[in-house]
């Protein structure tokens, strides 16, 4: 496949009509971005273009502008030209379709100046699709426990009456509002509608069921606080299960017992001692741990938002209207709100958002098929990524992990895709060098906007993927949908 052969892309002109035309629209969207204030996650009005050499070697000692860096030893570096050409401006907290149309542009060599190229807002309409259909699929679940006559919208519209109340716009929830706020409000709607319409009894039923769980779990931790004649067994237990499970983090899988305790530290090392001598059979247990059956098989399944309000579709099932499924409804619809605002927002998407994006930009071009899939992050149970990391990784493991990355970086048909603190950018160049302390490895991304500004140390790339399991590097990956193109 000839990725740098545009031509191809003639047919995109066509079937992009079907999401309407985005290129009239300023690439800042509806709030004009004059210089965009610190607290706001989006790029200035700064052109796209850059000085290259400066780029490449800024943050280095170099002898004159435009030379490579005379002052360092075994100096590499790749850098991908066709992101740097393809990447699109972020006018708001948008980074995830930013970044996802970037990728597209890059892997397509398409510059963002060409029509066919896209921008934020075409995948924005996508995103918006995406929760479209989930919203359609979670009202028909909600509305099987409503009978043949049931239906939630005369409880949507009490709903987008009492927001409207607020001065707020539907759905719509302001920055920083929890959950409790979102579900202080549907009691609040339930409460005060003498509607006789079968989803408001449904949830009045909801309600009281929710409440008799809450008294029944304040009164199980009010039993727990008077203590028990087996209190004293408890806590041993308690003890022995938080060294199991700290057990479980020091002791890597399948090394050996004696070199895995050399790296413990002095509490737990004494605690394995005296594990082996009071118990040597619950040593292997202690070591692989028992399967958490919460635990997701599939990293796919992780990172489920950078936005709080996003609330797991996967709640349990229950025979009568479940309040937390409503409450996962409504915060579907409030992440399709956030994508309606004047500064467009995707923080209601996580790494899952990312992966359907991916395949449904592949619906606008009859050539070419995009996917992405994780691969690197912590190193947990069911992993299938690359790259996995761990506070136990040696040298030998760190630098294997980045010549992973970087040969993966070099790829043709691939970009990386960084899911780092509450941000998606994409990785638009590594390098390495010698210097008097050590290696130095750098990754070029970017902390806000999509601007490639940030020369980010692998060490830090490494924390922020073991500070949390929803922060990944994604692969997307590009392939022809026929032999012929």
């Amino acid at each position: 496949v000839n990725m740098a052969d545009t031509t191809v892309m003639a047919d995109m002109v066509i079937q992009g009509a079907a999401l309407g035309s985005h290129k009239d629209k300023p690439t800042t969207g509806s709030a004009p971005a004059t210089t965009v204030d610190d607290t706001i996650e989006a790029d200035t009005d700064t052109p796209e273009e850059v000085d290259l050499d400066a780029l490449l070697c800024s943050n280095m000692e170099i002898e004159k502008k435009g030379a490579l860096p005379g002052a360092v030893d075994r100096f590499s570096i790749s850098y991908n030209k066709r992101l740097l050409d393809g990447w699109v401006k972020q006018g708001s907290p948008c980074c995830a379709a930013a970044s996802v149309a970037g990728a597209w542009n890059a892997l397509c060599g398409l510059s963002r100046q060409q029509n066919e190229a896209l921008n934020q807002y075409q995948v924005i309409d996508i995103l918006k699709d995406i929760l479209t259909s989930r919203i359609e699929k979670r009202k028909r679940s909600l509305e099987n426990f409503l009978g043949a006559e049931g239906s939630l919208e005369p409880f949507l519209a009490a709903y987008i009456s009492c927001m409207e109340s607020e001065g707020l716009r539907p759905f719509d929830n302001p920055k920083g509002q929890k959950h409790k706020a979102m579900a202080a409000r549907v009691e609040k709607v339930v409460n005060e509608n003498t509607d006789d319409a079968p989803v408001f009894k449904a949830l009045k039923t909801a309600l009281e069921n929710r409440k008799k769980k809450k008294n029944a779990e304040l009164e199980e931790k009010e039993a727990d606080s008077e203590g028990s004649e087996h209190e004293d067994s408890e806590k041993e237990n308690s003890k022995v299960q938080q060294e199991d499970e700290a057990l479980q983090l020091w002791i890597p899988m399948g090394k050996k017992k004696k070199k895995a305790k050399a790296k413990l530290p002095k509490r737990l090392a004494q605690a394995m001692k005296e594990r082996e001598t009071q118990a040597p059979e619950s040593q292997a247990q202690a070591v692989a741990g028992p399967m958490d059956e919460n635990q997701p098989q599939n990293e796919d399944e992780m990172g489920s938002g950078t936005d709080s309000e996003a609330i797991s579709e996967d709640v349990e099932r229950s025979p009568v209207l479940s309040f937390k499924e409503v409450l996962s409804l409504l915060s579907i619809y409030a992440g399709r709100a956030k994508l309606s605002r004047a500064r467009p927002s995707t923080g209601y998407f996580g790494n899952w958002g990312i992966i359907e994006a991916c395949r449904r930009v592949s619906e606008l071009s009859s050539t070419f098929d995009m996917r992405a899939s994780v691969f690197a992050g912590k190193a947990v149970r069911g992993s299938k990524s690359a790259i996995k990391c761990s506070l136990q990784d040696t040298e030998t493991d760190i630098e294997d992990q980045w010549w992973t990355l970087w040969s993966c970086f070099r790829k043709e048909n691939k970009v990386l895709l960084f899911h780092l603190t509450n941000h998606y950018a994409l990785i638009y160049a590594v390098r390495e060098w010698q210097s008097p302390n050590g290696k130095v490895r750098q990754i070029l991304t970017a902390r806000r906007g999509q601007r490639p500004t940030v020369w980010m140390d692998f060490s830090e790339v490494r924390k922020i993927l073991l500070g949390w399991t929803g922060y990944k590097i994604m692969e997307v990956t590009i392939k022809s949908k026929t032999k012929d193109s």
